[in-house]
């Protein structure tokens, strides 16, 4: 039995797809596997603290307020129903120790991918489990987040990475992370969304009666240089003017999306991977909106415009020669890329590290 510890619980599309995809990934090699049911961040809000006051002032707080009572429990169910058809659950744990406790039911565990591994995450995502675990540990495609990170436990993660049989990380800035702490070279893997194409459910969508065409967005931060007309403008001189149609994080955020014709809240993984598939044309500030966008040949503008957000974004755009699809500064980008799919390049890039990867995952299943 493979156990695998991951952010697999909250409203985030990114999150929720990788958590599947190595869930699934895994399976295929012929294996049973559980993601451990450990969530640390999903605490229970107060009536207050859901708000979102201090983040977004009193009137913003306010309309996120309206649209996650309005829209908040289409996402819970959408989330579930997605998470029913991938995910296959340990015992719940609250804390590490209930982590540690369960540990030796699995042969090997598997941390990654996504955000696990900035130096204050607890214990489980850097599997340490104490003395009583003697299977197998590795890493997949965890994440740093940033350069920048806390020292106050610094001591214990170098040592908890140096316990691990195995080590990669999904970009070059965890790399050198993980080098200077440890000494370790960690392989750079794939996220595990691009090794392997999860069943789709179009049935939500042709409910939602979109037009065949439309211009699809999905920011998470700020609008990129120049503001969201201008972009919106110049794929509209190519493309006509379609609909603006928008996907909104609901429950875990909050945008008021002016530049919208249409707005869709309540959204779920199976929703949101297929609005991308059909979309004419797709502006993201997402790294996994950017994943599917190339997985799914379609033509993109992805951007990063806050710093914390650009060390993914930046070896994406370099690892995949994304060139200036992916920019910090929208006058950049070519009009060519308005019409036109990944490059044959990129398409070369993403086949050898999706083939890199999947032999690095079947090193990690097959060692014990």
């Amino acid at each position: 039995m493979i156990g695998i510890t991951t952010f697999h619980n909250n409203y985030n599309f990114g999150a929720a797809l990788q958590c599947a995809s190595l869930n699934e990934v895994i399976r295929s090699r012929g294996h049973h596997v559980e993601t451990i049911d450990y969530s640390p961040y999903n605490v229970q809000r107060s009536m207050l603290r859901g708000w979102g006051l201090r983040k977004y002032g009193i009137s913003k707080a306010l309309k996120k307020r309206w649209v996650d009572l309005k829209s908040g429990a289409q996402t819970e169910r959408n989330f579930s129903r997605f998470r029913d058809r991938y995910y296959s659950f340990s015992t719940h744990c609250e804390s590490s120790e209930d982590v540690s406790r369960i540990a030796p039911n699995y042969s090997h565990i598997i941390t990654g991918s996504d955000q696990v591994w900035r130096f204050d995450r607890p214990s489980p995502y850097f599997l340490h489990f104490g003395k009583d675990y003697h299977g197998f540990k590795a890493s997949y495609a965890p994440c740093c987040t940033s350069r920048e990170q806390p020292d106050f436990q610094i001591s214990q993660v170098r040592q908890w990475i140096n316990e691990l049989d195995l080590v990669s990380v999904r970009n070059q800035f965890s790399y050198d992370l993980v080098s200077d702490l440890c000494g370790r070279k960690a392989e750079i893997v794939a996220d595990p969304t691009l090794l392997i194409d999860l069943e789709s459910d179009e049935s939500k969508i042709d409910r939602l009666n979109l037009p065949e065409n439309y211009l699809l967005t999905y920011v998470l931060g700020d609008e990129p240089q120049g503001g969201m007309h201008r972009i919106i403008q110049r794929a509209q001189a190519v493309h006509g003017s379609l609909p603006v149609v928008a996907i909104r994080l609901t429950l875990d955020g909050y945008h008021e999306l002016g530049w919208a014709d249409r707005i869709l809240d309540g959204m779920g993984p199976f929703e949101w991977v297929e609005l991308i598939k059909r979309s004419s044309f797709f502006i993201t500030d997402s790294f996994h909106g950017v994943i599917f966008a190339m997985k799914h040949r379609r033509p993109f503008f992805g951007y990063y415009s806050q710093e914390w957000r650009s060390p993914r974004m930046v070896d994406l755009r370099e690892r995949y020669q994304l060139g200036q699809r992916l920019t910090h500064c929208p006058d950049d980008f070519d009009d060519d890329f308005f019409q036109s799919g990944i490059s044959l390049e990129t398409t070369e890039a993403l086949r050898k590290h999706q083939q890199l990867s999947l032999a690095y995952l079947d090193r990690i299943l097959s060692l014990k």
